[in-house]
Parts: C-alpha cells; sequence; structure tokens
C-alpha cells in the first residue's frame, strides 16, 4: 500500500507542496500523472492537536476513494502531492494552506494521510 502524510504549513500559506518519499516500491511500471483515475484511503487529522476530521475508512462506506487525480476533485494539495506516485509508494508531503483549505476553511494547519492502493487504475 502507498502512503502519503500531506501537512499544511500556516506559517508559509503561499508556499510550495514539498514531497519526501519514505518508501518506493522497487518496480514502477507507470507514475500517476493528471487525469488519472486512482483509488486511494485517506485521513485527515488537525495539526495543532492531531484531532482526525476525515477518514475513509469510516466515511461512507468505509471503501477507497475514487477520485481523477488533478482535477480538483480532492485537496489541491493532495493532487499536487499525489503526482508521480508508484503504486505502494510511501510519502510525507507538506502543502501550504492554501492548498488544504484555503480562506474558506479557516484551518490553518492540518495533516492528512493518504493510502494509494496497489491497483492503482490508469486510464
Amino acid at each position: 500500500f502507498g502512503f502519503c502524510s500531506v501537512w499544511t504549513s500556516g506559517s508559509d500559506p503561499d508556499g510550495e507542496v514539498k514531497v519526501e518519499v519514505v518508501f518506493k516500491p522497487e518496480e514502477c511500471v507507470k507514475k500517476s500523472k493528471k487525469g488519472d483515475l486512482v483509488n486511494a484511503h485517506y485521513d485527515g487529522f488537525l495539526a495543532k492537536d492531531g484531532s482526525q476530521f476525515y477518514c475513509s475508512r469510516t466515511d461512507k462506506d468505509g471503501h477507497p476513494q475514487w477520485f481523477v487525480l488533478g482535477v480538483g476533485q480532492v485537496l489541491k494539495g493532495l493532487d499536487v502531492g499525489m503526482m508521480g506516485m508508484c503504486a505502494g509508494e510511501k510519502r510525507k508531503v507538506t502543502i501550504p494552506s492554501a492548498l488544504a483549505f484555503g480562506e474558506k476553511g479557516k484551518v490553518e494547519r492540518s495533516k492528512l494521510t493518504a493510502q494509494l492502493l496497489p491497483w492503482l487504475l490508469f486510464l
């Protein structure tokens, strides 16, 4: 399984997304790109106190979430942080708050954890 921890940085709201590869599988047949249909579990936590605000495993029916990467179906920072990711890869991604919740969210810091499933589909 892939894993992606995404943090927003309240101190640098207009900064860039930073990606740290924690684990990369030996074989990567294809990397994710804009327009790919991906299937992922992800969890969101407030960084200031660690409280969870979202969990795809318990929300709705507990199944991974399908979304098209890079077209705004998830947080912008998650779209950016999962680009070029292999199925099974683990990442820590730091994103500016503007690419997480922006002005409307009123949440300056959060952590989002995503698990990219190994049967990631590329269409």
